[in-house]
């Protein structure tokens, strides 16, 4: 118990997003943009140390608190890049993951693609150059560009989607530029690297084409993470979060991604999981709310990682 502790927040760690108002509601609830995801973490997780601390915990819990995860992630790359994460034995991120822990979860990657195309009047077209058209001939080769991507025994398919177009001023214009927006969900099996190659190669073909002239920008990439299930800190928290929650607490994966896709970039290699209060269906909906008891759980079961994690 008194050898130096190198883990990261409670063996915890949280991410702060975008602040949010609460409040409580018949006392069972805690409802406000924010509360599952991941307010309600950050919260428990707080009082999880200071607990500790009133307490006398001998070991060293990191608490690491960023900004900006759902929009590139810059306090956890600015961290990984300062070496906060270098010395660490394990982490918890505290997204919330209902009643289940999830031992490894899909990357991320974002990118755009732009058209650059040449302005005239609709009347005309021939002597204008559309810069929507290849736009539309990339999102349908999109659609079965990563059909051989093969499945990955843990995370599953590699998921993808254009999800953002934007192009054109009025209806009587040609428009000169056009651009788009699209999500990759990359696995171990099909690397962020691949998809950047794969979208590449997508847009060097097309501009073979006459008429194209496209850019790919690739915006944020976010690594695929994973812990083995037998890993200690797996299995501790599972009987902890079991015992707290007093339920069956099943070891999962996600398609979501989190802060420690960048904590993961760092020389270190330390094992990961993700356990926290609250239905993440619930993030960013207008009713979005935290079961008191599970927030009260959530407290009990950082607590008891941290003991149990350090006395085993």
């Amino acid at each position: 118990m008194d050898r130096p502790c190198r883990c990261c927040q409670c063996r915890t760690r949280s991410q702060l997003g975008t602040a949010a108002i609460c409040g409580l509601d018949s006392s069972r609830h805690h409802y406000g943009r924010g509360s599952v995801d991941m307010k309600g973490g950050l919260a428990a997780m707080t009082v999880a140390l200071a607990t500790l601390h009133r307490n006398h915990f001998a070991g060293h819990i990191r608490f690491i608190v960023t900004v900006g995860e759902e929009y590139g992630a810059p306090g956890s790359r600015q961290l990984t890049q300062a070496g906060v994460v270098d010395d660490i034995d394990a982490l918890v991120v505290g997204e919330p993951t209902d009643h289940h822990i999830e031992y490894a979860h899909a990357g991320s990657f974002n990118y755009k693609v732009h058209s650059q195309g040449l302005a005239g009047h609709s009347s005309r077209p021939e002597l204008a150059k559309n810069a929507i058209e290849p736009l539309a001939d990339f999102i349908v080769r999109e659609r079965h560009l990563f059909d051989d991507a093969p499945t990955d025994p843990v995370i599953g398919a590699l998921v993808h989607s254009v999800t953002v177009i934007n192009g054109g001023a009025q209806v009587n214009t040609i428009p000169d530029t056009a651009s788009l927006a699209g999500n990759v969900r990359p696995t171990p099996s099909f690397t962020n690297q691949m998809v950047t190659e794969r979208l590449q190669s997508l847009v060097d073909s097309l501009n073979k084409e006459p008429d194209s002239e496209l850019t790919f920008e690739l915006t944020h990439s976010f690594f695929p993470v994973y812990t083995e299930p037998t890993d200690p800190l797996v299995q501790i928290a599972q009987q902890v979060a079991e015992k707290a929650f007093d339920q069956r607490i099943p070891l999962t994966i996600s398609h979501g991604a989190t802060d420690a896709s960048e904590f993961t970039k760092s020389d270190s290699h330390f094992p990961t999981i993700i356990l926290g209060p609250g239905d993440n269906h619930l993030s960013h909906q207008i009713n979005e709310h935290l079961p008191l008891a599970d927030y009260r759980a959530a407290i009990t079961t950082y607590i008891d990682l941290a003991q149990a994690y350090f006395a085993h």
